[in-house]
């Protein structure tokens, strides 16, 4: 049986995968998203047409576009965004002529208006109520414990729930997904948190919100006739209540779930009649740094040409076209700077020859030099001298060297002829052993016969 996991973000995929790993059901799992390489999505591909048993934990990637051959279930775990999305996923079940089911789990939230929008398509959808009465066994308490114990499983189930939360925040008909009515402290102890994570990106959305209503109620009392100077804001409720929309929070560490920048702007709690109104919703300049007032600088400064003179002092425009230096062309520089370059290669050119000739030089004279030697050896052999005391050590070492090959090999000889001896007893003695047991032999035959 093959069964296709659908949920709406990577990030859930990955972790769900991890906790099934974790818990070892005893099936081949498998996950397929858009956060994967090309040749990894492929293998995953293939591997789950290959097999009769497994569980693909896919996104929308897997609703359109790839033909999944025999799957049995088509599990939605999250509301689709639409009808035609519905569609799509259902599509990857009961392909040429076969048998398949579907199962997708709604909140209450999100069951009437999903359910208008099937019908609106035509398509017929049965109600299921699970009995929780029923439910053999529950595994939130093992997901806990593996979350506790493994802290980067943890954060995988953060990062899963915040993903969710906010691709529901996101979606454009709020009839269906409304992140008000999420059940989130449920939803975060199924994923095996204790605690709920902390949702900014709400927050920010909110102080936008009631900022950009407080800006057009300026624009409204303004075009009334009324100025800005003369009209003091209206908070709902006094002390810091009234101000919390709109003082951002300074305590919020920016992260990678931070969906929009809400500008900070404070109002003063006692306004004076000098003071004007303050404006929401400007921004502050940007600090410039050292690094940027330096690259503007660089980028209006043009660069000038400076003249030297042969002592190396610089010398002022006015008095260089006077001077010679002044009147030297650009063309013949280039003129004397490439000779130099020419004449400088012939210099070493000619440094090469002189080493290689000395080289050769010197490799002769020493070729000479051990002929004299040998010559000089030769003379002293012929007369009789200190080298034929040189010449007969070394005639002796051979003859030593034959000695002692000669003993070796006799030695060899004895020990080869001992072992020939010492076999031959021992064959001697088992054609011994032989023949007396043969006569034994005999002799028991002819006292029973």
């Amino acid at each position: 049986m093959k069964v296709l996991v659908f949920f709406s973000t990577c990030k859930q995929v990955r972790y769900v995968y991890e906790v099934f790993r974790h818990l070892r059901p005893g099936i081949p799992l498998l996950r397929l998203h858009r956060a994967r390489k090309q040749h990894q999505r492929l293998e995953t591909y293939n591997q789950f047409c290959r097999k009769q048993f497994a569980v693909l934990f896919a996104t929308n990637l897997a609703a359109r576009g790839l033909d999944f051959s025999s799957v049995h279930w088509v599990v939605q775990m999250d509301c689709p965004a639409d009808a035609v999305t519905y569609i799509h996923r259902v599509g990857r079940t009961a392909r040429n002529e076969k048998k398949g089911n579907s199962l997708l789990v709604l909140l209450p939230s999100e069951e009437d208006a999903m359910i208008e929008e099937l019908e609106k398509k035509k398509v017929q959808i049965q109600r299921v109520r699970m009995n929780p009465t029923k439910a053999e066994f529950s595994i939130r308490s093992k997901i806990q414990g593996l979350c506790v114990r493994d802290p980067e499983l943890k954060e995988f189930a953060r990062m899963a729930f915040l993903s969710y939360v906010k691709d529901v925040f996101k979606m454009s008909n709020k009839k269906i997904f409304d992140a008000s009515k999420l059940p989130l402290e449920a939803f975060a102890q199924s994923m095996g948190l204790h605690i709920v994570p902390k949702l900014r990106f709400i927050k920010r959305a909110e102080k936008l919100h009631n900022a950009s209503k407080d800006i057009e109620c300026d624009s409204l009392g303004e075009s009334d006739g009324e100025s800005s100077e003369d009209r003091l804001p209206r908070p709902s409720k006094t002390g810091e209540e009234s101000l919390g929309p709109l003082i951002g929070d300074d305590s919020s560490d920016e992260d990678e779930d931070n969906l929009f920048t809400v500008t900070k702007t404070e109002l003063p709690l006692e306004l004076d009649e000098s003071e004007p109104a303050v404006t929401i919703g400007v921004r502050k300049p940007k600090a410039i740094t050292k690094v940027k007032e330096v690259k503007q600088l660089l980028r209006h400064v043009r660069p000038t040409s400076v003249l030297f003179d042969d002592s190396g002092n610089p010398v002022d425009e006015s008095t260089a076209a006077e001077s010679d230096v002044g009147k030297l062309d650009h063309e013949t520089d280039l003129k004397n700077y490439k000779n130099r370059l020419a004449k400088e290669r012939e210099l070493k050119k000619q440094k090469l020859k002189d080493r290689k000739r000395n080289s050769k030089e010197k490799g002769r004279q020493e070729f000479v030099g051990v002929q004299l030697k040998i010559d000089n050896d030769e003379d002293h052999s012929e007369t009789g001298d200190k080298g034929d005391v040189h010449n007969n050590k070394n005639k002796e070492k051979p003859k030593k060297q034959k000695a002692f090959k000669t003993k070796a090999r006799k030695r060899s000889r004895d020990e080869k002829a001992q072992l020939d001896e010492g076999y031959s007893e021992i064959r001697n003695e088992k054609k011994m052993m032989k023949l007396d047991n043969n006569a034994d032999e005999e002799e028991s035959l002819s006292w029973l016969i």
